[in-house]
């Protein structure tokens, strides 16, 4: 059993069921998967700016509490909890899907696609718009989830007393994640990724079921040079 959960893991399988719980088919898993590593050597700065960095704001008054605990000298002093409750949290994960979502739009340039692909760019054009479609879903669902969690933060409907805010906070980070997520897959969606020809190739690999899992597209992906 252990080694099940370890291969589990390991072999990143848990990945495609959680692709799978929110809504997106093993062939668009495959789709997502392979853009993602037309792009993955820019994907620490992406989470760096969009995730890491505005976390630190939100936690960086902290070090006023520990100056104000030890010196005394800064009248400042808020918990942890405290800082989280304060909506910045809620704020980022709308930054993220609002500045991501004005990719979501973005037209294929049919120009870079294959001549001999040209007959079927239609299930390209099927695959990235139910994709999208998905996204579009989140994006609305998320936006509205997110800002009425701002405004409850923000209007102090829930305090750091009550042993509830502990769940939620746990609903605030679910949707934050989510948001960060959702905010990168719009940004894979970029037509950007047509700019190799490989990854093209691949995709078309996936949309005409040629393969449509992803593990069996990873050697090819790796020897183009792409992980």
């Amino acid at each position: 059993m252990c080694k099940k959960i370890e291969k589990y893991f390991s072999d990143r399988i848990y990945e495609k069921h959680l692709f799978r719980l929110i809504g997106f088919s093993s062939k668009e898993y495959a789709t997502i998967k392979i853009i993602a590593y037309s792009k993955k050597q820019n994907a620490k700065v992406w989470y760096f700016n969009n995730f890491f960095f505005p976390l630190c704001i939100v936690y960086i008054p902290y070090t006023a509490t520990i100056i104000h605990n030890h010196f005394q000298t800064v009248p400042f002093s808020k918990t942890l909890l405290e800082l989280t409750i304060t909506g910045s949290l809620s704020l980022v994960g709308l930054n993220v899907l609002r500045s991501a979502s004005t990719y979501i739009s973005e037209k294929l340039d049919e120009s870079k696609i294959p001549n001999q692909f040209s007959n079927n760019i239609d299930l390209l054009k099927s695959e990235l718009s139910a994709i999208k479609g998905n996204l579009k879903t989140f994006v609305f669902a998320l936006t509205v989830i997110g800002t009425l969690l701002y405004i409850i933060q923000a209007i102090q409907l829930i305090n750091g007393t009550n042993n509830v805010i502990y769940y939620f906070i746990s609903v605030i980070g679910l949707v934050t994640f989510l948001s960060i997520l959702v905010g990168r897959f719009i940004y894979l969606m970029e037509t950007n990724f047509f700019d190799n020809e490989d990854v093209v190739i691949l995709l078309f690999q996936v949309v005409n079921n040629q393969k449509n899992e992803f593990e069996s597209l990873k050697n090819q992906i790796n020897k183009i040079g792409l992980q």
